[in-house]
């Protein structure tokens, strides 16, 4: 048994995990994720069309590929979530509720048989990111902050490309080549 609040009746555990009839919103009448079905799904949500997110980012990863291609043992994960390749040792909870919110643009991973090792992080910083304007984003210059000071700690590769629009993939593929030769010993 369960009590609803401090001092009303006993309720039954199914009273308690799903609402009254009552409660639930004409708006939302899925209450339940056993009441999904096909239809419901398909009227809610689809697949996103550009899920690299910019059109900057898309044009890192199809340089990362190209300088990748002759490299078999590297792998690319784009907009890979921070909470898969980075393992809690102790219990922080400020920091970890900020690992598992976040993502970074790529992570570049060596094949090492059964293991992919984190080997480099690639950031893309637009506009947003910029510390020398009228009003910084303060909510994202902090979130770089802990994100270099968490891979300085943990000695990963972070690779944070300043970019703009009007900077072409000759310049971006040259610029990343000569880093990856530095960091992978390609």
């Amino acid at each position: 048994m369960a009590y609803k609040f401090r001092f009303q009746k006993k309720i039954s555990k199914e009273e308690a995990i799903r609402p009254p009839k009552e409660v639930v919103s004409q708006k939302n009448p899925v209450s339940d994720i056993r009441d999904f079905t096909q239809e419901k799904i398909k009227q809610s949500y689809c697949l996103q069309k550009n899920f690299l997110g910019s059109g900057l980012e898309f044009r890192v990863f199809q340089q990362l590929r190209d300088l990748l291609k002759d490299f078999p043992q590297y792998y690319i994960f784009p907009q890979a979530p921070m909470r898969e390749f980075i393992e809690k040792k102790m219990k922080d909870w400020v920091l970890q509720a900020h690992i598992n919110q976040k993502n970074v643009d790529f992570l570049v991973c060596e094949n090492q048989g059964k293991n992919f090792v984190p080997a480099l992080v690639v950031e893309v910083q637009g506009p947003e990111h910029d510390k020398d304007v009228e009003f910084p984003n303060e909510t994202v210059l902090k979130s770089d902050d802990i994100k270099a000071k968490l891979f300085n700690a943990l000695a990963l590769k972070c690779l944070r490309i300043h970019l703009r629009n009007e900077v072409s993939d000759t310049e971006l593929h040259s610029e990343l080549d000569g880093y990856l030769r530095g960091v992978l010993a390609l």
